[in-house]
């Protein structure tokens, strides 16, 4: 009989049905606070997620959009959600990645995903997920968010607290789409300061590097075409002026067809952990191209890796000077 109960509560366990999500708690923004395996154990110090910044931002009707960097809403994409099932999916419909919602209330969401979009399996990530208003509340402001005064209004500078939104969409996307082909084939790179004053007008633009009369008028027609499209940033329920920035790269084939397929032939080897081989592949990409984000990155891990962590940490802090974010969490943990 003890038995015949025991199959019993077995058989109506397994008949249960998934957890119902509450889908009205999706609609914000999340910011990725840790990466774990299944289980919960750490990831290793080389696994490329460890110490990436990733926000997801959900809106009606069944949109998310997915960005590494804190003031970018970034890559828009669909998604469907059935009980505790999300399928993340191209704008043209096909399934890119599915996971599991293991929690989600108004302000913490935990994910893991599914391997080849079907099956969890030990070596699936698990992704804990806090509202992105319950990380910025908790970071504190210091006088080094505050880049000047001006006629009495505060400019603070642009951080994962403060930061001003560009319509909806990426704002150097936006720029290099009304460019176009201002560059004649040459390469080079820009870079500008400006100020979203709390009124939402971006105004005060200032070109740190610039690449020729040419272009650099072309960017501030662009600017100028864009300067009431922003959304100001919020500090207690009050809009304030924030510092922003922007930065342009262009190159050409001159340089790019001589590195086709290095990258790719590079991570290949860092996946194999073959770091010192991964490192001399990135070395060459940089000697062409000093500024490429991705690059510094990979360089600084393997950097890290072969125990050369000073020469990590020049690469990430070179990145950091091209407006990328990309290496700000690692940054964190080992420039101290």
């Amino acid at each position: 009989m003890k038995y015949l109960a025991l199959l019993l509560l077995l058989t109506i366990c397994i008949k249960l049905p998934a957890q119902v999500i509450d889908k009205n708690n999706l609609w914000k923004s999340w910011v990725l606070e840790k990466v774990t395996y299944e289980d919960g154990s750490e990831l290793s110090e080389d696994n490329l997620m460890k110490y990436h910044y990733i926000k997801y931002t959900f809106s009606e009707p069944e949109k998310i959009q997915s960005s590494m960097e804190y003031f970018d809403k970034g890559d828009a994409f669909l998604f469907d959600l059935t009980n505790n099932e999300l399928n993340i999916k191209t704008p043209q419909g096909w399934t890119s990645n599915s996971f599991r919602i293991d929690e989600l209330s108004s302000d913490k969401m935990v994910l893991t995903q599914k391997a080849d979009r079907k099956n969890i399996t030990p070596e699936s990530l698990k992704f804990y997920f806090s509202a992105e208003k319950v990380v910025q509340a908790a970071i504190k402001l210091g006088a080094a968010d505050i880049n000047s005064i001006i006629n009495g209004d505060t400019i603070y500078n642009r951080s994962p607290k403060l930061y001003p939104s560009f319509a909806d969409e990426n704002f150097q996307r936006y720029i290099y789409s009304n460019i176009g082909q201002s560059m004649d084939g040459k390469a080079g790179r820009l870079s500008a300061n400006f100020i979203v004053f709390k009124n939402g007008i971006a105004d005060s633009v200032k070109i740190i590097e610039g690449i020729s009369p040419k272009f650099d008028k072309a960017f501030i027609k662009a600017f100028t075409k864009a300067s009431k499209k922003w959304t100001p940033a919020v500090l207690d329920g009050r809009t304030v002026s924030v510092m922003a920035s922007v930065q342009l790269g262009y190159s050409t084939s001159a340089i790019e067809l001589p590195l086709m397929g290095i990258s790719d032939d590079a991570l290949r080897y860092y996946n194999n952990r073959d770091f010192e081989n991964a490192r001399l592949l990135y070395d060459q990409i940089l000697e062409h191209k000093p500024d490429d984000v991705n690059s510094l990155y990979m360089r600084g891990m393997c950097n890290l890796i072969l125990g050369k962590k000073p020469a990590a940490i020049a690469d990430w802090k070179r990145l950091k000077k091209t407006g990328s974010t990309k290496a700000d969490i690692i940054l964190a943990k080992y420039d101290r």
